[in-house]
């Protein structure tokens, strides 16, 4: 007969109550399979490995939340925004044109149309740049003007194919454009308002026809009364050969040959009707190439005297 303490004990061992390593929660053994994977779980969640970017899963009661892991990227991509959004400063020299450059050729050496990044003017080079008057052909000079061109139109021309001072002006510039003389050219034509010793540059240096010959050396001799010779030569370099008379070769002018305004001017050179204008004789070289002549009815036609615009002194 056993003891009580004994019966006890191989009660409990038979009831599996008392479970050693290696048995499972039935009370059964373990396998070796399960055992490694027990192990391999209990590893887990002890690592220290670095963070994963897996979202971790939250459960609060009855709801699930899924939290993502911080990340870098946002801070990442402003500091790549910023930096490349920086740029270069503009340099001269850099072949590029940037701000502030009027040109830009990679090299630092004078002479070549720019320097230090500015566009640089050079004589000869058959373009008429910042501070020259001209750049090759006729009546030019180391880039300077010698003398201006003055012509009488080659076709006479009625009042209302003008109709104003400004409106002569417009019309001898494209008489002399269309010739192949460059500038702005001004008409000897005059009003009260509008002299010509108004309009026209008082420049100390000569006039002459567009075949070369001189009329006046400025605008002084211009004035005094009496031409170098008659102003009898067309935009084209034409001679109109006539007899030196009135009539023969009449110009509207209206004006005193020191360039002030002479009456009439066919009402400001507005009015066809029964008026009539001042004329000059382009046949003549003295006062009569401007003024003294009997006048012309506004209807009729006649030519007009141009001259070149000079540049202000």
């Amino acid at each position: 007969m056993l003891r009580p303490c004994a019966a006890s004990l191989l009660a409990l061992l038979m009831s599996g109550c008392f479970s050693p390593s290696g048995s499972d929660s039935s009370g059964g053994p373990l396998t070796a399979s399960e055992t490694q994977a027990a192990s391999t779980s209990t590893l887990g969640m002890t690592s220290t490995s670095e963070p994963t970017t897996t979202p971790t899963t939250i459960s609060t009661g009855s709801t699930t939340e899924h939290v993502d892991p911080p990340t870098t990227t946002e801070s990442t991509t402003a500091e790549v925004s910023s930096s490349s959004t920086t740029g270069m400063a503009g340099e001269c020299g850099n072949q590029m044109l940037d701000p502030g450059e009027e040109c830009d050729d990679s090299n630092a050496f004078p002479g070549d149309g720019c320097f230090q990044c500015m566009n640089e003017a050079i004589c000869g080079d058959g373009v008429v740049d910042a501070g020259e008057e001209c750049d090759g052909g006729k009546a030019c000079s180391d880039c300077v003007r010698t003398h201006f061109w003055a012509f009488v139109t080659t076709d006479p021309v009625s009042v209302v194919e003008f109709g104003s001072v400004d409106g002569a002006d417009s019309y001898c510039t494209k008489r002399a454009n269309d010739a192949g003389l460059p500038g702005k050219f001004v008409a000897w034509l005059g009003t009260g308002t509008q002299p010509v010793a108004m309009r026209l540059v008082h420049s100390s240096r000569e006039w002459r026809t567009t075949n070369d010959l001189p009329i006046a050396a400025s605008w002084d001799d211009l004035e005094d009364g009496d031409l170098a010779r008659s102003l009898n030569v067309t935009e084209k370099g034409a001679e109109l050969l006539l007899r030196p008379q009135c009539g023969a070769c009449p110009v509207w002018t209206a004006s005193t040959v020191d360039g002030l305004a002479l009456m009439p001017n066919c009402s400001g050179w507005t009015a066809v009707g029964m008026e009539s204008a001042a004329v000059g004789e382009c046949s003549m070289a003295d006062s009569h190439w401007t003024e003294g002549c009997d006048t012309a009815p506004c209807t009729a036609t006649a030519r007009l005297y141009c001259f070149e615009q000079p540049p202000p002194p």
